[in-house]
């Protein structure tokens, strides 16, 4: 039987930008995450992290009870949140963490390079959430080994 879930025992990443963030945004604190382990040094390397994370369900990776990190990106106001384009949410955003789109149009053509769950935020009063166009030869190109 696995333990009970903790959350409170998970420590929060601290804002995007600080120095210490890539320690936490790491495979081995996403993997810490989903054992429910405590953040620690692991000692396994990224490559075979990687590897046993593409034996795994992408929606259990991702799953809302790991209480990953998130970036928000609303291109009406760098006030609510952390990036104004999803391009550069992804430039900053570590393995594992969610993007939160707010409701928009965003005119950008996206790579995923890294393992990423991207979650489009609903339009208050049932508009259209949010539209992602591009007029390159694709909007989203996914060169990492699994996203959601």
């Amino acid at each position: 039987v696995p333990p009970p879930l903790q959350l409170a025992s998970i420590p929060p990443l601290p804002p995007p930008g600080t120095r210490t963030r890539a320690r936490h945004g790491s495979y081995e604190s996403w993997l810490c995450r989903l054992l429910r382990s405590p953040l620690q040094p692991l000692p396994l390397p990224d490559e075979i992290i990687v590897h046993i994370f593409t034996f795994v369900e992408p929606i259990v990776l991702f799953h809302l009870s790991l209480s990953l990190p998130t970036l928000v990106v609303d291109k009406a106001s760098c006030l609510r949140g952390h990036h104004a384009t999803i391009a550069s949410a992804l430039r900053a955003v570590q393995p594992g963490e969610r993007i939160l789109i707010r409701p928009g149009v965003y005119r950008e053509s996206l790579v995923l390079n890294v393992p990423v769950a991207i979650i489009g935020c609903p339009a208050p009063g049932g508009g259209p959430g949010v539209t992602i166009t591009s007029s390159r030869n694709h909007t989203v190109h996914s060169a990492a080994l699994f996203a959601r």
